[in-house]
């Protein structure tokens, strides 16, 4: 248990939510490094719901944001520490310069501010100098080597639980308010999420006893020589209370029986460890897991809780159950090859007595007296497990988990006597549901993976389906946490505890004696099949369901083969307005399932008739019916380059060149001759009065016989030309005379070329 002041303890026996200013307290405060540090009080916290075990820590805290004051903070892995208590008016001293000062001691400052500070780490104050108080919740100042925190008004007392860390964080806007929920989660949880990165098995010959390897899975040092699991995570600190020792955790070595798989989370480690010895663990304030050995028997309790009596703690309601030891005897042994091989064996003896249930543990051993303590542990360990107490009592400031504690009921008589194992604090703002809530509620017990079968089997004689039974059985480790809250739920229903649920079953009458609600109505067994609402078998039918905004009912009639048509329906496709994607197409343009790419009327057999064209299977394509059929033009609406026209010619070069029956006609235009290469070596063109062939080359005649003239050859001037050069004559040449058929023969020479 956590310890408190005197004045706190009286404060909250018999205590609840009365209404006084400041009566019940409760806040947050939230950092991480290199962040500013925010804490709220409940002027901003509306809600907090804390769960504690020692393998799990959650929380759901509600933080006010009408003031939109929350909306540019991202709390995501945060440090957050929840703390609960009252304003009980205690007087607090003054700040004294150059003083030892011890962590949890509260000051206030000389000259009073209202507010008072929490010492967080131990030291001495200043020699001379006042620190300059902060009065923001939660900020911390150094003074000397004193670190203070503001810790709220003068005449608060609160008590700090385990820190969290914030794993997710939302914005809820309703019609009323405006919230930022903070969803926390424990060290436990956290190491949940550490998985194993690679993986070791220990020697046989390996030293390491249960504690230490504890301590190195908490500080992320365990390793097989080869490997280390869990190096890149951050360290918890591991701490042993006094009188943690139970005779095994320092002494037994767990050696090749202990290793750890590819993603295997560190809290399965440690919990795997502790089950070998009778030691439990819990997270306290300081943030490190503590390692103790709990009371379990004795008069002397941690706190006890009677109903109705002023000097003790109260509590609103309990539930009792007597549970059956299932395992009820714990044989452990050596391995068949080990040698020389131990074992030994502890019972739960009036569980045993009425039905022996045993579970063997296979582990290296050192002698019997090392195995028979280790299943006396085991056995310890289900016990306390099958604990079955629950009760809602004020807050307890002070309570943590594994505390021995007591209720005694004078209404029913009777007393229960237990660890506890589960914590849930409440704590509500009025305004939330005009009633407000400063309580908690604390249960002795937990289901383990051994005793899970045994709640199976309960849950079957319970109604539960079998496949559930199934998941239980095949997934026990994953389902503990789980199924504990079941079983919790079954304790609370069973008394009706849980606002705005009732165990019909436990009631005169059944649903037909419960009215319909403004949002909920009842509907006729009959009127249910196979999880659905029959409407045919209701009064009515959909026709007496209006249309909503947005679905609508179908005329049956209109509904075939599992498609509306639209032809009985009011209107037709014409009524429908064409969408982004789709749009509809005019009947005639649609022939013999194809779309024409015009709107005129089809030709039928033909592929495509309109405007002079015609594309089919006969005629392949045929142009008619317009001068300019096929045209070339460089752009839609330029000038036209070529056409086939109607009269049977191709024109080209805008018309300047014709190709018809005639031949092939140029006009204004030069033929350019060039050899392969792409080089110009002559033309022919015509002039105004004449026909020009032109070379800047040699004009070369070549024929097979005879090359012809059939006109005169003249010079351009008289005299001014010859036929032949000097270096390159001809050898002699015929000449036939205008009006003679002699011909003369022209001799080589001077004659001919000169």
């Amino acid at each position: 248990m956590r310890k408190l002041s005197a004045t706190l303890l009286a404060a909250q026996k018999g205590a609840g939510v009365t209404g006084a200013a400041y009566e019940a307290l409760w806040k947050i405060v939230l950092s991480r490094s290199g962040q500013t540090t925010s804490g709220y009080d409940r002027s901003r916290v509306k809600q907090i719901q804390h769960t504690e075990q020692d393998d799990n820590g959650i929380s759901e805290v509600l933080l006010q944001n009408s003031d939109l004051a929350l909306n540019d903070i991202n709390f995501e892995q945060y440090q957050g520490i929840i703390s609960t208590g009252y304003h009980t008016g205690v007087t607090r001293s003054a700040w004294v310069a150059d003083t030892e000062y011890a962590v949890d001691d509260v000051v206030i400052p000389t000259t009073a501010n209202g507010y008072q500070y929490r010492c967080v780490t131990a030291g001495t104050s200043h020699a001379s100098t006042e620190p300059t108080w902060g009065t923001a919740l939660g900020v911390q100042q150094d003074d000397g080597t004193v670190t203070w925190e503001m810790d709220g008004y003068d005449g608060d007392e609160y008590s700090p639980t385990a820190p969290l860390k914030v794993d997710s964080q939302e914005f809820i806007s309703s019609e009323t308010k405006l919230v930022c929920r903070l969803y926390l989660i424990g060290i436990p949880n956290q190491l949940r999420q550490d998985k194993a990165e690679s993986a070791m098995v220990l020697a046989s010959d390996d030293t390491e006893t249960v504690k230490d390897l504890l301590t190195d899975v908490g500080d992320t040092s365990l390793t097989d020589g080869t490997n280390t699991p869990y190096s890149n995570y951050s360290a918890v600190t591991v701490t042993y209370d006094t009188g943690y020792d139970d005779g095994i955790i320092d002494d037994f070595i767990p050696a090749d029986y202990f290793s750890v798989g590819v993603n295997e989370n560190r809290d399965n480690k440690i919990k795997e460890l502790l089950n070998l010895t009778g030691c439990k663990r819990r997270t306290e304030y300081d943030g490190a897991i503590h390692i103790l050995q709990p009371t379990t028997t004795g008069e002397t309790y941690d706190y006890e809780y009677r109903l109705a009596v002023a000097t003790y703690h109260t509590f609103f309601n309990k539930a009792l159950r007597n549970r059956f030891i299932n395992p009820n005897k714990e044989v452990v042994k050596s391995h068949s090859s080990h040698s020389p091989a131990y074992s030994g064996s502890a019972t739960s003896a009036t569980s045993y007595a009425l039905s022996p249930k045993i579970h063997t543990t296979i582990r290296r051993l050192t002698s019997n007296e090392q195995a028979a303590d280790i299943a006396a542990a085991i056995i310890e360990r289900y016990e306390l497990d099958a604990e079955r107490g629950l009760g809602v009592v004020p807050m307890n400031c002070g309570q943590e988990i594994w505390d021995y504690v007591k209720f005694t009921d004078g209404r029913q008589e009777d007393t229960r006597i237990g660890n506890v194992q589960y914590i849930q604090r409440n704590c509500k703002a009025p305004e939330i549901d005009g009633v407000g809530a400063f309580n908690m509620t604390i249960r002795f017990g937990r289901v383990n993976s051994q005793t899970i079968g045994a709640l199976a089997d309960e849950a079957y004689g319970a109604g539960i389906p079998q496949w559930i039974i199934d998941i239980i059985n095949t997934q026990s480790d994953d389902i503990l946490a789980l199924f504990e809250n079941w079983e919790m739920l079954v304790d609370f229903l069973n008394l009706g505890l849980i606002p705005g649920s009732v165990l019909l079953t436990s009631l005169s009458g059944d649903l037909d004696d419960i009215d319909d609600g403004s949002n909920y109505a009842k509907v006729l067994a009959t009127d249910i099949s196979a999880g659905h609402v029959l409407l045919t078998e209701v009064t009515g039918d959909l026709d007496d369901i209006d249309d909503g905004s947005n679905y609508a009912k179908v005329l049956a009639t209109d509904i075939s083969a599992g498609h509306v048509l639209l032809t009985e329906v009011t209107g037709d496709l014409d009524d429908i307005t064409d969408g982004t994607s789709y749009g509809k197409l005019l009947l005639t343009d649609i022939s013999s399932g194809h779309i024409k790419l015009t709107s005129s009327t089809a030709v039928v057999g033909e592929w495509y008739d309109e405007s002079g064209v015609e594309i089919d299977a006969t005629h392949g394509i045929n142009i008619y019916g317009t001068a300019n059929a096929l045209t070339t033009r460089p752009t839609k609406t330029g000038t036209i380059q070529c056409y086939v026209g109607a009269d049977g010619k191709i024109y080209a070069g805008a018309g300047a060149v014709i190709l018809d029956s005639g031949g092939l006609t140029f006009k204004g235009n030069v033929i350019y001759f060039k050899n392969d290469a792409g080089t110009q070596r002559g033309l022919i063109y015509g002039g105004a009065s004449y026909f020009n062939i032109y070379s800047g080359q040699n004009i070369v005649l070549d024929a097979g016989d005879t090359v012809m003239l059939e006109v005169p050859i003249e010079p351009t001037a008289d005299g001014g030309e010859a036929i032949g050069q000097a270096d390159k004559q001809f050898g002699y040449g015929y000449i036939k005379r205008t009006y003679a058929d002699t011909l003369t023969k022209i001799p080589v020479g001077a004659n001919m070329y000169q």
